[in-house]
């Protein structure tokens, strides 16, 4: 098997690179310093020279707060991208795995967890773009879309790096406590899209741990974890008047994974072992 990374520097595709050294994976990886995936005649002579067997896209414009002013290049990342790809690799015959989030739904469902035939209602300009690449993915039936929340690895731009870094600078941390989702570590992706691959899967997957929490929860999980002794203090989301606005409750139903791969997957507590 060939295979075509695209984001390859972030959190996700460094977790890719790794399996695929660990299985002795003939691979190609491409960042933006690298391939213009905004260029679709770039795009194009990338996939049909190396022609790969499967292309996996971890690139995404994932600035939530600045999509919102920044709309062109959300745009152009997460949905026309995604769309050229699509078409190219239809063209070719090459199967597409892609990833979206939990940014899609409108959070109004409260402590229900979203399944994948929910309807979507995305509530900032990043959760519309994402909304559109995986819609763009889908209209190919053989390719692989899955959504993700919090996710957190071998990166910077990451909820637990960055209050890891403020655990350093501040012995109280203020954290919100009216936003709940799924942590999910990098680890957990790349084992479980191996995993749908080998089974033949295909369409529209939720893919998170088990539970959900709130920030604040998570965050006195990393420093019980990390043994740290600072203080979290819960504050409401919308006293750090952020430019987007967040879904309230995004925590998303895994059991259509699960029942596909016959597989139960861990708490998400379970794999704060990896921080």
């Amino acid at each position: 098997m060939k295979i075509l990374l695209l984001g390859a520097k972030g959190q996700l595709g460094i977790q890719f690179q790794k399996e695929f050294i660990n299985r002795r994976i003939d691979y190609l990886a491409h960042d933006v310093d690298s391939l213009d995936i905004c260029s679709k005649s770039e795009l194009k002579n990338v996939v049909a020279v190396y022609s790969p067997d499967l292309v996996i896209n971890c690139a995404a414009y994932n600035n939530v707060d600045v999509a919102e002013s920044n709309n062109y290049i959300a745009e152009a990342v997460n949905y026309t991208a995604v769309a050229d790809l699509t078409e190219i690799c239809n063209d070719l015959n090459i199967r597409l795995v892609h990833f979206s989030s939990d940014y899609v739904f409108d959070g109004e469902k409260n402590s229900a967890l979203y399944v994948e035939t929910d309807n979507v209602n995305p509530i900032n300009y990043y959760g519309r773009t994402k909304l559109l690449g995986e819609q763009a993915a889908l209209s190919v039936p053989s390719n692989l879309v899955f959504r993700l929340s919090w996710v957190y690895g071998d990166g910077t731009q990451n909820f637990v790096y960055k209050f890891l870094s403020w655990t350093k600078q501040n012995q109280v941390i203020r954290v919100s406590c009216d936003e709940f989702s799924v942590p999910t570590h990098c680890s957990l992706i790349v084992d479980l899209v191996f995993r749908a691959l080998q089974n033949d899967l295909s369409g529209l997957y939720h893919l998170c741990p088990d539970g959900y929490c709130s920030r604040l929860e998570w965050a006195k999980e990393v420093l019980r974890h990390k043994s740290l002794s600072n203080i979290v203090i819960p504050t409401y989301r919308a006293e750090f008047d952020l430019p987007a606005k967040r879904p309230f409750f995004s925590a998303m139903d895994n059991n259509k994974l699960c029942r596909d791969l016959n597989i139960e997957i861990p708490e998400w507590r379970f794999f704060l072992k990896e921080i």
